[in-house]
């Protein structure tokens, strides 16, 4: 049995996730709602995504998307399967995208989906500098 969405608490991009292997506490480092470029294409080394998630029961398939503004291309996803043995349960996880290629400067979206419906989405704006 499984809620039909999860709650999302949080989604935050940034340069990486790092989690305490003793107190399980994540840290992040470089938060971040834009990105700027010199020229384009422009090739971003990647970004950590931090996801916490509640009221949900069992197990989910979720990705974490990368799109242009309109919604048409995507530029890169990551998928993950997550697991609450409880609704109560506060889940946090992070995903890391590796590697991004950025046609052109704009506005890009990161959508944080489950099956086919999409959580939660953030914009990520790039521009030329």
């Amino acid at each position: 049995m499984t809620a039909a969405q999860p709650l999302v608490l949080a989604l935050v991009v940034c340069d990486g996730v790092w989690r305490d292997p003793s107190s399980g506490k994540h840290s992040l480092m470089g938060v971040f709602s834009g990105l700027g470029a010199a020229t384009f294409p422009a090739q971003h080394p990647g970004m950590g995504v931090y996801v916490a998630l509640t009221e949900c029961y069992g197990t989910i398939d979720l990705k974490i998307v990368v799109v242009d503004d309109a919604g048409t291309n995507t530029l890169t996803e990551a998928k993950v399967e997550v697991r609450f043995a409880d609704p109560l349960q506060v889940v946090e996880l992070s995903i890391q995208i590796q590697t991004i290629v950025f046609p052109v400067p704009g506005v890009y979206r990161i959508q944080l989906i489950a099956d086919t419906s999409i959580l939660l989405e953030r914009r990520l704006t790039v521009r030329q500098v």
